[in-house]
């Protein structure tokens, strides 16, 4: 499939450095060279200098208008990697552009929950596959995650994240609704008081099973952060270091005081994430995805709910 790279920042096409191995191939345009069913022709970019340097790099060709790159190039595999308040516009423009099949857009889908519903409507309407790269739902080892948690009943979860709600945190609400079903929002807190349209939010969320979700927020201008830790009457899954680390820890006799019993590390598997765009591009390129258009617009329908608790006024 011809493939196409919309914005050339560091999830696009990277900056050029060698990746840690536990990452892997995570650009979208390293993941259409990586696959061996694509080939990356055009890239895109507001700016012609880092157009022209990512089409060196990737062996592509350099456009500054995407109007004029759907046209000449004509993909049939888009990614849309651009900022957050452009996405809605470029994803409208390449699902309704003629031989374009599927489109890989990096989070949000868009800014207002209609605006994504509409973006799904019309893929479907299309006939175009649309896929969010909410990128643990395409990692492997996260999948095994979804197959069998493996810690019993669902008791608690907890975990924090950084860089606004909607641009970072529906990474946490997604990948809660995968592990642990649609949750209910309870709760909303804007304890950092950020400004912009973003802000970075607390939440609670009741699950099904009666367990239930507590978010914090951290200040973004101290350190990049993502975890999750649930607990479960079996067991218990810490995800650490962005979701690179998984951690399990299993029920056992506590060794310093008899007849009580605690959780105690188990197994802890590194590179989790590893390759997590090449995977999404080749589930696409087979017709298939782990995260649709649909799970973007339920993420959304979370900040919405969390955001309207949060700047409730009392």
């Amino acid at each position: 499939m011809r493939a196409a790279v919309l914005g050339c920042g560091a999830i696009g096409a990277g900056s050029g450095a060698d990746p840690h191995p536990d990452v892997g191939v995570i650009t979208h345009a390293g993941a259409y060279q990586a696959c061996a069913d694509t080939e990356l022709v055009a890239v895109c970019d507001a700016d012609p200098v880092r157009a022209e340097a990512a089409a060196r790099r990737w062996g592509a060709r350099a456009y500054t208008d995407v109007a004029e790159l759907l046209a000449e190039a004509r993909p049939e595999l888009v990614s849309v990697a651009t900022p957050d308040p452009t996405h809605a516009e470029l994803l409208e423009r390449c699902l309704r552009a003629p031989g374009v099949r599927a489109v890989l857009a990096e989070k949000p889908l868009a800014l207002e929950v209609e605006t994504a519903r509409a973006l799904v409507a019309l893929a479907r309407e299309r006939g175009v596959a649309l896929a969010v790269n909410y990128s643990r739902r395409f990692a492997p080892a996260f999948q095994r995650l979804r197959a069998d948690l493996g810690i019993g009943t669902l008791q608690h979860v907890s975990g924090l994240y950084v860089k606004g709600l909607a641009h970072n945190g529906t990474h946490w609400l997604d990948l809660l609704r995968m592990l642990a079903g649609d949750p209910v929002v309870t709760s909303g807190r804007d304890r950092l008081g950020e400004p912009g349209p973003d802000p970075t939010l607390d939440a609670e969320l009741a699950l099904p099973g009666g367990a239930h979700a507590r978010l914090a927020g951290l200040d973004t201008q101290r350190f990049t952060a993502f975890e999750m830790d649930l607990v479960g009457t079996l067991g218990r899954v810490r995800i650490t270091e962005s979701g690179h680390v998984i951690e399990r820890f299993a029920v056992a006799d506590d060794p310093r005081h008899p007849g009580y019993r605690v959780l105690v590390a188990d197994e802890r598997t590194t590179g989790a994430l590893r390759d997590t765009t090449l995977h999404a591009v080749t589930q696409l390129v087979r017709g298939e995805t782990a995260c649709t258009g649909e799970d973007g617009v339920a993420a959304l329908e979370l900040v919405e709910a969390v955001r309207e608790l949060a700047f409730a006024q009392p």
